[in-house]
């Protein structure tokens, strides 16, 4: 099924390339070498389908504007890159208007697809290996009433090796079926920000 992939962060391009590089393990300068050879791989993963993985690069994106593509698309999965800075609710402010956001993709997920998103950290959670629930930029605990899984990634300054971050499942509604203490795990994994994925 197709996945919908709204962006209001970061251009539809850059997006792109990121998920191509991150889909065959190669950096940008690989694929720059032969683009059309690694967009056929690409497209070969997708199944043919060029937008297998659609992406909606709108920088105002409303909420409006989900609704009308989820409407009018059948998706299989919805990530909205960043949930907290979609227009609406206006008139309510701070901690309200999050909740009423993340209400709403609560009723997407069960109307329409599963919806992942991406959140900030608050200021308290820099530095810190293993960042827990309530650090979630301005949600109190709103926000995490919402969801049904919640990974939080965490950094310390002059780590060995550098790259390492610390996914943190402070969250998990889910089923893990084979190894229940995986639910709320914790791991250490290496940032290979050239091919945009963690190993």
């Amino acid at each position: 099924q197709r996945l919908i992939y709204f962006t209001n962060e970061e251009g539809g391009d850059p997006v792109k390339i990121r998920m191509i590089t991150a889909a065959l393990g190669i950096d940008r300068m690989t694929l720059e070498k032969d683009k059309t050879r690694y967009w056929n791989e690409y497209l070969h993963l997708l199944g043919g389908d060029p937008d297998k993985i659609l992406i909606i690069d709108k920088y105002d994106l409303h909420v409006k504007d989900i609704e009308f593509w989820l409407q009018n698309e059948d998706p299989g999965l919805v990530c909205v890159d960043q949930l907290r800075k979609v227009h609406g609710f206006e008139d309510m402010k701070g901690v309200n208007r999050l909740e009423k956001l993340f209400q709403l993709g609560r009723e997407w997920s069960k109307a329409f697809a599963p919806v992942l998103t991406v959140s900030q950290l608050d200021a308290l959670a820099e530095n810190e290996q293993w960042p827990g629930m309530s650090r979630l930029y301005e949600s109190k605990t709103a926000v995490q009433g919402e969801m049904d899984g919640i990974c939080n990634i965490g950094h310390v300054r002059g780590s060995i090796p550098e790259h390492a971050r610390y996914l943190n499942i402070v969250k998990n509604k889910f089923p893990t079926p084979g190894d229940p203490a995986l639910r709320h795990g914790q791991h250490e994994v290496l940032l290979r920000a050239d091919i945009a994925r963690f190993v």
